[in-house]
């Protein structure tokens, strides 16, 4: 009986050992299916925007990487539509924007779930908009402001209405919409129309490539190239 029994705690340790075992193989092979579409050989079975979110678990996660968070895990969005921004993007962004961070009124124009805002409120700012036309990325945003124990203003309407209607002005304005589709200019050409920048204020355009032509009272001072991403910088004029 003592034989069968140690067999049988070996064989539910082998289970758990083996499950674990599978779990990690099976991120594993996401991560490598991941990085193969990016260079192109599954891209047309596979589609795939860059700077996704990073997999623990089987599962998409959202990282604080510096601030009073630092290291905290959030919850990702599932799903195709939703492009965070990659944390060595992010990094430097901050990097860049250090002095500028520390209570500022910082708006993140196409949030989705909320990884540049949320960020930015780990790095000491002192008020944070949020807005995005999806919904079901604001609860997911919402749910990690409950984990982090902190507030913020959300709205959820179009970029247009938003620019339109604000009656304040922000340090930093981050705007990151999805690429191709030709939002980044529109937002900026509304930006820089009503002011919506302090004096000696930031607009940061995440995109694919690299801004041209010029924005009315905005003036482009800066442009950095990631990989594929570029953060181009706009002050007032």
């Amino acid at each position: 009986m003592a034989v069968f029994s140690r067999r049988r705690h070996q064989s539910g340790s082998q289970s758990v050992f083996l499950s674990d075992r599978v779990r990690r193989c099976a991120d594993a092979v996401r991560r490598f299916l991941y990085h193969r579409r990016r260079k192109g050989a599954l891209a047309t079975l596979y589609p795939v925007e860059k700077n996704q979110c990073y997999f623990r678990n089987g599962e998409e996660k959202l990282r604080i990487i510096g601030g009073k968070f630092r290291g905290r895990v959030l919850t990702g969005f599932k799903g195709n539509d939703i492009r965070p921004t990659a944390d060595r993007v992010k990094e430097s962004l901050f990097n860049i924007l250090a002095p500028e961070i520390h209570g500022a009124n910082l708006l993140d124009l196409f949030c989705g779930c909320g990884n540049v805002g949320l960020e930015a409120i780990s790095r000491g700012a002192d008020y944070v908009v949020f807005n995005d036309v999806s919904k079901d990325s604001l609860a997911v945003l919402r749910k990690n402001l409950s984990l982090l124990k902190t507030d913020a203003k959300i709205y959820n309407c179009d970029f247009r209405s938003l620019l339109g209607s604000l009656d304040m002005t922000f340090d930093v304005i981050y705007i990151d919409p999805p690429y191709k589709s030709g939002f980044g200019a529109e937002a900026l050409s509304i930006i820089g129309e009503r002011r919506l920048l302090t004096t000696g204020g930031v607009a940061v355009f995440e995109s694919d490539k690299p801004f041209e032509g010029e924005i009315a009272s905005l003036v482009k001072y800066d442009e950095r190239k990631y990989g594929s991403t570029y953060l181009t910088f706009f002050t007032p004029d």
